[in-house]
């Protein structure tokens, strides 16, 4: 990946510095015509026309063979991948090909790693199947099916999630995170909303929260308090009233928006204006924990804090728009909460 990134940074300078030279060149061409005497508009277009013809010639050509070398290496190596049957590096080499150059070779070669890929993950996820290794099947069969349908890969596949879903499924309740900071409006309740909206957004197979409003009615029911300290005990007792086997609780530590407006005195086009520059910046940090009702342990947990900034300048005659408190503290939470939904999710799903 990094070797990715490596050269598209060598390839837009390079780009950067084409563009450079032809305005450099072109500029040096105007001045040698008019130093010559030329007097003639067309020999000045004609020999800046060529400069920069040659230029974007010579830019082209280079990627051009760039990509060549490019699509060769990722056909050698899908090559290579293919004979030595590791079929998923294959096409991934063989797919990379394919997007710099889609023609027969690469698609007939494409076609051969995807059909034996298919095949190989057919036999294992069926032999796992025989042996009720539920998630490897499933993970087999998933594979599989990335690539398209495949004899009855489908049938199996949902008859090993079924199974796994009913071994492996775990509930959960986000309960009202305490929230010890000063903004102007409870961050606790807003921060376990966005925690459970981020967490569904990820359409998690193994994992099954339960609703909001449930929680709330019976925690009133039972005369207790979503909030505050809790204890091993009360984390299992708990976890029993609700039915879940984790139980997700927070504490928003700090949560605030900062505004800051300043101006100095500019000239624009010769005319003294004053300018003003608008700064606002929001900042929060959450801790998290995740709790194992049948043992009150903390299987996960974390302390994640971020922050946004916001920048604009206008003049004295006219005026800029700013995004609101309301949206910025906004913005902060789903980020951090979009992080920890993200952890919960590559802990428990498969």
């Amino acid at each position: 990946m990094l070797r990715k990134y490596l050269k598209m940074i060598a390839l837009t300078t390079l780009i950067f510095v084409g563009v450079s030279f032809l305005f450099q060149t072109q500029a040096l061409a105007y001045e040698q015509l008019n130093n010559s005497g030329g007097d003639s508009n067309w020999e000045r277009n004609l020999g800046v026309g060529a400069v920069i013809g040659l230029t974007v010639f010579g830019v082209s050509r280079y990627i051009s063979y760039r990509n060549q070398q490019r699509y060769e290496e990722n056909m050698e190596l899908g090559k290579s991948y293919l004979e030595n049957d590791d079929y998923k590096s294959a096409i991934e080499k063989l797919t990379a090909a394919k997007d710099i150059d889609s023609n027969p070779d690469v698609n007939r070669l494409l076609s051969e790693a995807t059909s034996a890929y298919q095949e190989e993950q057919y036999e294992l996820g069926s032999d796992y199947l025989a042996e009720e290794d539920w998630e490897m099947a499933y993970k087999s069969f998933r594979d599989l099916l990335e690539y398209g349908d495949y004899l009855d890969a489908e049938r199996k596949y949902d008859k090993v999630f079924e199974e796994l879903r009913e071994e492996r499924l775990v509930r959960m309740a986000v309960l009202k995170f305490d929230d010890t900071a000063t903004y102007r409006y409870n961050l606790g309740r807003r921060s376990s909303s966005l925690l459970s909206s981020e967490l569904l957004s990820k359409e998690p197979r193994f994992i099954e929260l339960v609703e909001r409003d449930r929680i709330e009615t019976i925690i009133d029911e039972q005369k207790r308090s979503e909030t505050g300290l809790i204890e091993e005990s009360t984390a299992t007792e708990l976890g029993s009233i609700l039915g879940v086997d984790y139980l997700i609780v927070g504490t928003v530590l700090s949560g605030s928006v900062s505004r800051d407006r300043r101006s100095e005195e500019v000239t624009v086009n010769e005319e003294e204006k004053t300018e003003y520059t608008i700064t606002k910046e929001a900042y929060s940090r959450i801790e998290f924990k995740v709790l194992d009702t049948s043992n009150g342990a903390i299987v996960l947990s974390d302390s994640i804090r971020d922050s946004s900034r916001e920048q604009k300048s206008y003049y004295d005659d006219s005026s800029v728009m700013m995004p609101s408190d309301e949206e910025m503290i906004d913005d902060v939470l789903s980020d951090i909460l979009s992080d920890f939904a993200q952890k919960i999710y590559d802990e428990f799903e498969i």
